[in-house]
């Protein structure tokens, strides 16, 4: 975490906005602020490593009221399943669990008006596959995973694969200010 941390304050030196930025590191289920003082919480592939029954009730928490967050993660589909089993998972030594309906139903319990969509699976698993193969070997630089993934949307889109997609981004607004709610701040459980 702390690597990443520090990346981040890097784009966000590069991108003008360091003045505005702190890197907080913490586990997902346990977020280190205060009741309701979110505004924005994103998640780039990191919700499948944590318990959902945890993370809904941690992110109603923190956001301030009308406060959003979104994320992007792993969907199990058919297509997900072969390829670990062929494959291996990526992290092996990590608590991993790709999102499922169910996993979507504890977190809509928080969220009900949560956005659901997937994307496609096509060329995502194809390069994972070369990349575990090749013992790493081949790497592709991110201008080229960005422009597979627009590739990968179209044809889903094309040939109505969506639903089967191997990602799925989700997407909620807090409705209500977690500081009305009883819940204990996490520091003071």
């Amino acid at each position: 975490m702390l690597a990443e941390a520090r990346y981040a304050q890097c784009l966000a030196t590069d991108f003008g906005v360091r003045d505005r930025f702190t890197a907080v590191l913490g586990v997902g289920e346990q977020i280190p602020f205060d009741v309701g003082v979110i505004d924005l919480a994103f998640s780039f592939g990191c919700f499948h490593h944590m318990r959902w029954e945890y993370l809904g009730a941690e992110l109603h928490r923190i956001l301030a009221k009308d406060g959003k967050f979104a994320g992007t993660d792993p969907y199990k589909t058919p297509l997900h399943t072969i390829g670990t089993k062929i494959l291996g998972k990526q992290e092996p030594q990590f608590y991993c669990r790709p999102i499922t309906p169910k996993r979507l139903m504890k977190m809509k319990k928080w969220f009900p008006d949560m956005m659901v969509s997937q994307q496609a699976p096509l060329l995502r698993y194809i390069v994972l596959g070369l990349e575990k193969l090749s013992a790493g070997y081949f790497k592709l630089p991110m201008s080229t995973m960005m422009t597979l993934a627009r590739i990968d949307n179209f044809l889903g889109r094309f040939f109505h694969l969506q639903n089967y997609g191997g990602l799925v981004n989700i997407a909620g607004i807090q409705s209500v200010c977690p500081k009305t709610k009883t819940r204990k701040n996490w520091r003071n459980a």
